[in-house]
């Protein structure tokens, strides 16, 4: 029988004294007791908890038994990477440190242990999404995209987004994301989102964006007139004005003396649209089409370089073209309409067969500037001259001139050459008499910029008419300039102006 054994000295007989029981004792003497156990027990409560990522759960440790009874000693974790233990008391504390579950372990002072397990949740991620926009993109060298990331995090959490170019000799890209194209070829964008905070997992996403970086589309094409060539209007065309035209090419020519040249383009998908514009222009005069139909136009230029704009008129439009540049004569014939692409000095002939208002004959040029401008009328000095050279200027207002009556020239000056209303001029080159033709020279010459600053806004009427007197020329001089005044031009002839944007 197991037990504490107790020496007793009996006398009488055998006797239970509460737990102690009596085992030998004869009449007297000395006998044995056997006294029960009275074992330790260590238990913790709860013996399972859970605990998030930085968090604490508290386990109370009860003792009880022995003599004397033991204390709690310590506290240890069977794997403190997940979460570690301490006491604290009469408890072990258990701090969660990474997702995952460890044993807790409590000893008292005379070695006995009892186990708790704990669980340590996973801290939601600072970082649960991530999109890049676009995923691909082609765009010629020099030009930029702008790359839009958008990363969800979780609530307190600080996010950052960071770049890096594939090929940097191809494409760099900046801390906000914008690209720019550097030379022909592919690099990979990859964009690295970092989401961290307080409780929360930090987590990391990648996304790419494939950028093509192709030719300068804007880069002009050097030619010679004549002009022959058939080509293409895409998506990635360069713009031609801004926003308010579409794409297409950009065409310079370089002319050894002042010309006439006649611009066409034969459309196929798309209205087409023609511009020529001397560099170092700032405005100029542009024909186009509301249907893919063929435009012609014809431009008096000065000597040097000239770009030509071809392409489509409105955003989108795209399909093929053939165009054709020809050097062509001056001359004004058949009440056809010439822009007037810079200083100009052009030696013409009016004819029956030219423009015809009110019985005069004319010929027709347009003008767009924001310089001022000084416009004379001679007439020639080969073959049969005019009888009296007379200008006209339509636009908002009328300005005429026909150099106070008798003479043989006219002269307009003009702070601005367009209208008030930022429109075409119409130059009327014509005679003071009805049915006069003949041979003229036109000249048109621009002032500069610091001069049109200067400038009044409003046109500059010169009105010297012949004398009361002269009733019949007058007359019907005054119903060809109300005339002019009232018509439709641009409606008429298809033209719009724009500012040079490039």
């Amino acid at each position: 029988m197991s037990g504490a054994l107790l020496r007793v000295r009996c006398r009488g007989g055998a006797f239970v004294l509460s737990a102690l029981v009596l085992t030998s004792c004869g009449g007297g003497g000395e006998g044995i007791i056997v006294v029960p156990p009275n074992p330790v027990s260590v238990s913790m409560s709860p013996t399972t908890a859970t605990v998030d990522i930085g968090a604490t759960t508290s386990f109370s440790v009860s003792i009880s038994g022995g003599s004397p009874t033991p204390t709690l000693s310590t506290c240890s974790s069977s794997n403190s990477a997940v979460a570690t233990a301490a006491t604290n008391g009469s408890s072990c504390v258990a701090t969660g440190v990474s997702a995952g579950s460890a044993s807790i372990t409590a000893t008292t002072t005379g070695g006995q242990t009892a186990n708790a397990q704990v669980t340590v949740a996973a801290a939601p991620p600072a970082l649960t999404a991530f999109t890049l926009t676009p995923p691909t993109a082609s765009v010629a060298i020099g030009q930029t995209v702008a790359l839009n990331a958008t990363p969800t995090g979780a609530a307190g959490a600080t996010v950052t987004v960071s770049y890096v170019s594939g090929s940097t000799a191809v494409a760099s890209v900046s801390a906000a994301g914008v690209v720019t194209a550097l030379s022909v070829g592919t690099s990979v964008i990859t964009a690295t989102a970092q989401g961290t905070g307080s409780g929360l997992t930090t987590a990391s996403l990648v996304r790419t964006a494939t950028i093509t970086v192709t030719a300068d589309p804007c880069v002009p094409i050097a030619a010679t007139l004549p002009i022959g060539r058939s080509a293409s209007v895409t998506a990635g065309s360069c713009p031609l004005a801004g926003t308010t035209r579409g794409g297409g090419d950009f065409y310079r020519v370089t002319l050894p003396t002042a010309a006439a040249v006649q611009v066409s383009i034969a459309p196929t998908g798309f209205a087409p649209y023609i511009a020529a514009l001397p560099v170092g222009q700032s405005e100029f005069i542009f024909n186009s089409g509301p249907t893919p139909q063929i435009v012609s136009a014809r431009w008096h230029l000065p000597a040097g370089l000239t770009e030509l704009r071809v392409g489509a008129a409105a955003p989108g439009g795209t399909g093929n073209y053939s165009l054709e540049v020809q050097q062509v004569s001056p001359s004004v014939e058949n009440c056809a309409e010439v822009n007037v692409g810079g200083p100009v000095n052009s030696n013409q002939t009016l004819q029956a067969t030219d423009c015809l208002s009110a019985g005069f004959f004319s010929d027709e040029f347009l003008l767009f500037s924001s310089r001022p401008c000084v416009i004379t009328m001679s007439a020639g000095t080969t073959g049969v001259p005019m009888a009296d050279p007379f200008l006209v200027v339509t636009g908002d207002t009328v300005a005429f001139n026909d150099d106070g009556g008798g003479g043989t020239s006219a002269r307009i000056a003009l702070p601005s050459c367009r209208s008030a209303s930022n429109n075409v001029l119409r130059v009327s080159a014509s005679s003071f008499a009805v049915g006069d033709v003949g041979t003229y020279s036109i000249n048109f010459q621009f002032m500069s910029p610091a001069e049109a600053d200067a400038a009044n806004a409003a046109l500059v009427t010169s009105s010297a008419l012949r004398s009361a007197t002269d009733k019949g020329p007058r007359a019907s001089m005054s119903r060809m300039v109300e005339a002019m005044r009232s018509r439709d031009w641009l409606s008429h002839i298809g033209v719009d102006t724009v500012r040079r944007d490039r």
